[in-house]
C-alpha cells in the first residue's frame, strides 16, 4: 500500500452500512457468517447462499434477507493495509431487516423513491413499481436525496 498522500479537511457524514439512528434497528434472529469465498460488503443487501452463509449475490429472484450493517469487529492485523468495508469470509455479519441506514446509491435519489437491491447487493433507486434491470424492489425507501454514487439514508420504517 502506498503512503497516504492527502488528508481531507472534514470527516464524512457517514459511511455505507452505518446506522442513521442509534438503537432503532431490527436484526435477523440469527447471526450468519459471511460467504466463505468473498465475504460480505457492508451497506449492501444480503441473501443466504446455498451453504447458509450471508452473501451479496442475489439468490433466485428472492427478496434480500436484509442489509449488512457496518459493525467494526473484524480484526485487521496488517497495519499497512487499506481500510475495508468487507466483512471477511466466515466472520459474523450483522443483518438489519428494519431501520434507517446510510448506503451508497448507484443512481440519483429523491426522497420517497423505492430502493432496489441489485444482483450484487448494490443499491439503485427508482419509482415504486418501476422495473429496474437486474434489481428487485425492497420495502426500503429513500429518506435523503443524493446524486449517483452519493451516500444517502434509506429506511423501511413506515
Amino acid at each position: 500500500m502506498a503512503i497516504q498522500s492527502s488528508v481531507g479537511l472534514y470527516a464524512p457524514v457517514a459511511v455505507p452500512g452505518q446506522a442513521a439512528t442509534p438503537n432503532q434497528s431490527v436484526y435477523t434472529p440469527l447471526t450468519y457468517l459471511a460467504d466463505a469465498t468473498d465475504g460480505v460488503k457492508v451497506g449492501q443487501f444480503v441473501w443466504l447462499n446455498s451453504d447458509g452463509e450471508a452473501s451479496n449475490t442475489q439468490v433466485a429472484s428472492t427478496l434480500p434477507l436484509g442489509l449488512a450493517e457496518r459493525v467494526v469487529d473484524a480484526p485487521n492485523y496488517d497495519v499497512t493495509s487499506a481500510g475495508s468495508s468487507v466483512v471477511p469470509p466466515t466472520h459474523p455479519v450483522t443483518v438489519a431487516v428494519k431501520g434507517d441506514f446510510f448506503v451508497q446509491t448507484l443512481t440519483a435519489a429523491t426522497v420517497g423513491q423505492a430502493v432496489f437491491a441489485m444482483l450484487d447487493g448494490t443499491v439503485k433507486t427508482d419509482a415504486s413499481g418501476a422495473t429496474v434491470t437486474n434489481g428487485i424492489e425492497t420495502s426500503w425507501r429513500v429518506k435523503t436525496a443524493g446524486s449517483a454514487n452519493d451516500v444517502i439514508i434509506i429506511s423501511n420504517w413506515s
